[in-house]
Parts: structure tokens; sequence; C-alpha cells
């Protein structure tokens, strides 16, 4: 008895193979497809598809702004017009970053606090790392020198971006 099952079990399982193979056969193979090297994109700057006007045009349908500055040494002077226009705490949310925390806050009146003391009237100034003109979007990397907190969790965000990352 024992001899048959096995037969029975050696027929079934040979029975099985063979329909594999047979729908396997069916499926093509996949194919190799070549790939043209990574386009890397080459933006038109000053035309009608410059990406700072595309980005601009995208922030303004979102209610967002973009104002392009002189050097980073401007952004604590522009943050501090906008936050006294509004009424706005005169101080701001900035995580570890050293290139951010290094400019001359105190000079534009404006008071450093950590990201962990944010209230929801604070603002918060943190570093992109990069835009996408053609929908607005803003790409930040949270972590100790940019926390999300910073970006999320305040009435007034402001986003510091170098034109070759749009």
């Amino acid at each position: 008895m024992y001899e048959t099952l096995e037969a029975l079990s050696r027929e079934s399982r040979n029975r099985i193979m063979a329909r594999l193979k047979q729908t396997l056969a069916v499926v093509p193979p996949p194919l190799a497809l070549e790939l043209p090297d990574i386009v890397k994109p080459d933006p038109a700057w000053g035309g009608k598809d410059d990406p700072l006007s595309l980005l601009r045009v995208s922030m303004m349908r979102m209610k967002g702004d973009l104002t392009e500055l002189e050097g980073a040494d401007a952004i604590p002077w522009h943050v501090s017009k906008i936050l006294e226009a509004e009424g706005a705490p005169m101080e701001v949310a900035i995580g570890s970053d050293e290139g951010l925390r290094s400019l001359p806050w105190d000079e534009a009146g404006l008071s450093v606090i950590d990201p962990s003391g944010i209230a929801s009237e604070s603002a918060g100034v943190s570093r992109a790392l990069c835009a996408v003109a053609e929908t607005g979007s803003v790409v930040f990397c949270s972590g100790s020198a940019n926390p999300t907190t910073v970006n999320f969790m305040v009435k007034y965000h402001f986003a510091v971006i170098r034109r070759e990352q749009i």
C-alpha cells in the first residue's frame, strides 16, 4: 500500500509540476529595459518657466510668499519686519542648525527660543532641503537641526532655501 501511495504522490507531484511549468511558460520573461542615465534638472533660470517664478506662483496659490534676500544675514531682519507688522511675539524657534542660529537675530530685535518651548503664536525658522517649483512643495529633513515642530506647530514659519535647491 505504501508503494501505491508513493506512486500516486509522485504522479500527482509530476502533474502539478507540469501544470506549473505550462503556466510559467505562458508568462513572458521580464523585459530587459534599457534605461537612460538619470535625468538631472536643468532649470531655465530667467525664462517663463523660471523655477523661482514657478515656485512664487505656487506659493501664492497656497497663501504663502517667497522673498529673495541678499545673503543669509538679511534673514533675521526680514523675519523681524514681518513679525512686527503682524504684532506677533518677537521670538523665533530654531533647531540646532548652527548656520541659522549664528545669524544676527538679536541685532534684528528677535530672541531665539528652543523648539521645545514653541507656543501656537510663535514663529519658526528652518532650513529646507529643496522645493518643488511646479507644486510649491517645500521638503524638510527632520531631526535636531530641523525639528518638525518648528515648521508644523507655529503660526508663522519661515523656510530658508538657496536658489539652487529649487
